[in-house]
């Protein structure tokens, strides 16, 4: 700008002798106003780049605050999570981690720190047993095993603090990887307890059913030549009345001391198990000699039947034992606990307390059995009882003072049958009752049409 004015003044110096004063004059006035023209315009171009300088720097420090704001939200979103991260580069140098990362292996997160190399990291989790009780270079293998992008690997490390952690590797096309970790002890403490209470009994904590089957079956394929695997199968002798009488808590206590009892005799390897309510079963694999069986069945029912002191009360009980032999006697779980079963039942039929080998005659004894109680629940229904009287002489006088009523069951396939027969069977079904209010309605009904001198009465001692 002073430029083009001096510019002008000098023009109008050097034509001065040619021009007249009013002329040069007026060139010096257009000289100013160009000036001041020029200056406006710069005016305006300076305040035009201030106001977008200032509007440039305001959206530098909008975009820094939000940037700041977002990795403040980054950073707690990290801190938070229930599992723990961490980020390591090409040459195994970590370039992130959370709060959690380092307290799953018990350190404080100011001591894990961007730049730490892996090995650094485990030597610090070793100080405090966080480290993993593999051996270092089988981890550091795992840890360096990552050959396809974006396809996870995976382990669960057990810790030698006890903790188990499941760890989760992702690996990152430039090199290094992203690894997540989580400390899953409590879930596997839960995963345990809950398979423990699916093949255990609650309350003595033995093997259930489900359990002792998936044993006997394994003992089963395990069988070697000239050697067997023993069932006893056992209930308790009484327990039903004492349970009834003193209560189920106290019968609850009874299971629990005839369970340590039973546990006594036992090889390490055998199994005892509580099939439900007073029934146990025992499994010895792996047996050479049946006389093995025999020591532990006698052992067993000595051991069972010696006196309980329980709350002040002193019980007493016993136990009867079935037996069965695999393969000889069954070659699947099933069929050689069945089998058992049937020894069992002879031994109660045999008088209780006592134990006995299963024989392939009990299967069709039982099937006679289980047709003759299916006949004996129909006969009520079918008419089919008969109420037969023997006179009673009065020996003074040698006169018929009255009659026993003897009940006898008129079956369509066995003829006639005294009750002596059937009776004992009525008791164990429960049938008793129902036989017994039948046969005293129709004696009555009888009786009532004889002389009043005459009197009816049951046969005793189950004969009736």
């Amino acid at each position: 700008m002073h430029t083009l004015l001096a510019a002008q003044i000098g023009e109008a110096t050097r034509i001065s002798g040619d021009i007249d004063l009013a002329r040069l004059l007026a060139r010096i006035d257009d000289a100013y106003r160009a000036c001041d023209r020029e200056q406006q315009q710069a005016g305006q171009t300076i305040a035009r780049l201030s106001g977008q300088l200032e509007h440039a720097a305001a959206e530098q420090l909008l975009l820094v605050a939000t940037l700041e704001e977002q990795t403040l939200r980054f950073k707690l979103a990290l801190d938070h999570m229930s599992l723990g991260l961490c980020f390591f580069d090409a040459e195994e140098r970590l370039v992130l981690s959370n709060r959690r990362y380092a307290e799953i292996y018990g350190l404080s997160a100011d001591r894990i720190r961007p730049g730490m190399g892996l090995g650094e990291i485990l030597e610090l989790r070793a100080t405090i047993h966080g480290d993993p009780q593999m051996p270092r270079d089988e981890y550091m293998d795992f840890v360096t095993s990552r050959d396809t992008v974006n396809s996870p690997t995976g382990i669960v490390v057990e810790l030698k603090n006890g903790r188990s952690v499941a760890i989760r590797h992702w690996a990152m096309a430039e090199g290094g990887y992203v690894a997540i970790h989580e400390d899953i002890t409590e879930r596997r403490a839960a995963d345990t307890k809950i398979a423990h209470m699916a093949h255990h009994d609650a309350l003595t904590g033995l093997p259930n059913r489900v359990l002792f089957k998936e044993r006997l079956q394994q003992a089963l394929a395990d069988v070697g030549a000239g050697r067997s695997c023993v069932v006893l199968y056992l209930d308790l002798d009484n327990f039903k009345s004492i349970n009834d009488t003193l209560g189920h808590a106290l019968g609850d206590a009874l299971l629990g001391a005839v369970t340590e009892r039973l546990c006594r005799p036992v090889r390490q390897n055998d199994t005892v198990a509580r099939l439900g309510g007073d029934e146990f079963a025992i499994l010895q694999p792996d047996v050479r000699e049946s006389v093995n069986a025999t020591t532990l069945a006698e052992r067993v029912v000595c051991d069972i039947s010696a006196p309980y002191n329980l709350d002040g009360h002193q019980v007493v009980i016993g136990t009867s034992i079935g037996i069965a032999c695999g393969p000889a006697d069954g070659t699947d779980p099933d069929q050689l606990m069945k089998n058992a079963d049937l020894a069992l039942y002879n031994a109660k039929i045999d008088g209780r307390a006592r134990y006995c080998f299963f024989k392939p005659e009990m299967a069709a004894l039982m099937e006679q059995r289980r047709t003759f109680e299916v006949e004996l629940r129909t006969a009520l229904g079918a008419n089919q009882f008969a109420v037969f009287y023997q006179p009673l002489v009065g020996l003074p006088t040698g006169r018929i003072v009255g009659f026993e009523a003897l009940l006898r069951w008129n079956s369509p396939g066995r003829g006639l049958v005294a009750a002596p027969e059937f009776i004992p069977l009525a008791e164990e079904i429960g049938l008793t009752l129902q036989i017994g209010e039948w046969v005293l309605s129709q004696a009555c009904a009888e009786a009532a049409s004889w002389p009043d001198e005459l009197s009816v009465r049951p046969m005793t001692s189950r004969v009736i």
